[in-house]
């Protein structure tokens, strides 16, 4: 009788000696997050939204394949999906929180956003200046996202997640800039708030 054949690296399965599943199921469902909806990171992965979500769940094995997919969707590190190992993403040695937006002004029709301009290059490719970015000065942090802080030169449109310390990292898309993490108690006294359009200039 024939031996089986060795699953390849792409069809293993992370098992426990590879990561924490607690913060790695923590960490997939940050990463869906930040891709959007549980159909766009199923496709996106190449499982099923079933599939997916017993891989959040921890109620099956997530594989290396679709979790590189994820990673790679997402503008995240695979180790840092996987084992935790900051950065998050690949970026500079800078912990700076430049200024990247013009003052606050209302919409147009009333409809309880403010307009912010973009500046410069910390958010490229994301935002590039001239775009306007609408914000709900209202909103609170409730997922990881793109949020609008309070800086010393002005205002800055950043992707803000929780830290596994329970702290806030606060990243710029530009490699330029390094994450910068900070106290809850530090992040929500600079939250202005939450990012729900992105337009061209």
């Amino acid at each position: 009788m024939a031996a089986k054949a060795a699953e390849t690296p792409a069809a293993q399965a992370l098992t426990a000696t590879d990561a924490d599943h607690s913060a790695l199921r923590a960490r997939l469902d940050d990463v869906c997050r930040l891709i959007g909806t549980d159909r766009e990171a199923a496709r996106i992965a190449g499982v099923s939204v079933t599939q997916l979500h017993r891989y959040v769940t921890g109620a099956s094995e997530p594989r290396v394949a679709p979790v590189a997919r994820l990673a790679r969707s997402a503008g995240v590190r695979l180790e840092w999906l996987v084992w935790g190992e900051e950065p998050m993403r690949q970026t500079g040695e800078s912990g700076a929180l430049p200024a990247v937006t013009s003052p606050p002004t209302p919409a147009p029709a009333n409809i309880g956003l403010e307009v912010v301009t973009v500046k410069d290059q910390a958010m490229m490719p994301h935002l590039w200046p001239g775009q306007r970015i609408y914000f709900d000065p209202t909103a609170t942090y409730d997922r990881p996202g793109l949020y609008v802080l309070g800086t010393l030169d002005g205002l800055a449109v950043r992707d803000v997640m929780r830290g596994e310390g329970g702290g806030a990292v606060v990243r710029c898309a530009n490699a330029t800039y390094g994450p910068l993490r900070m106290a809850w108690e530090e992040f929500t006294a600079i939250l202005k708030g939450r990012v729900v359009l992105m337009a061209t200039a």
